[in-house]
């Protein structure tokens, strides 16, 4: 592998989407009048690019991964948090170890554990989405 590539485990959802809608647009563009034709050249840039994964999805290794959290979010709710961090498995686990610690009765003043306690744990994921991805909103952990 040429150095500077990412393969699949390293990109996220949005970068995956866009990947492949760049590869829709230039077949498309470039494309001819045959089906066949145009699913080879889909499947081999698929290929190429290593996007194509038979595997568990992202989310569902994560889910594994981080077990309270999982259990406490949605499916749509993890997707978010996942996204909006960027799948960085070090924030999803302080989150992770955040709600075990308010389980325990340990902590409970965290803008995460404050926006679940309050049930506006979307209204969190869209500020930390901000926040994270280097927007001019501010946000405390």
């Amino acid at each position: 592998m040429q150095e500077g590539k990412r393969t699949i485990k390293d990109l996220t959802e949005k970068q995956k989407d866009k990947i492949i809608s760049d590869i829709i647009e230039d077949v498309i563009e470039y494309g001819t009048d045959s089906y066949e034709d145009l699913g080879r050249v889909v499947i081999i840039q698929l290929k190429t690019l290593e996007l194509v994964d038979y595997g568990k999805s992202r989310e569902r290794q994560l889910m594994e991964q981080f077990e309270c959290l999982s259990a406490t979010l949605d499916k749509v709710q993890f997707t978010r948090l996942c996204e909006a961090c960027d799948y960085d498995e070090d924030v999803l686990e302080d989150f992770d170890k955040d709600i075990q610690r308010y389980y325990r009765g340990i902590i409970g003043n965290t803008n995460f554990v404050r926006a679940l306690q309050e049930d506006k744990i979307d209204e969190f994921i869209d500020k930390y989405d901000t926040f994270y991805n280097g927007k001019n909103e501010d946000i405390e952990r």
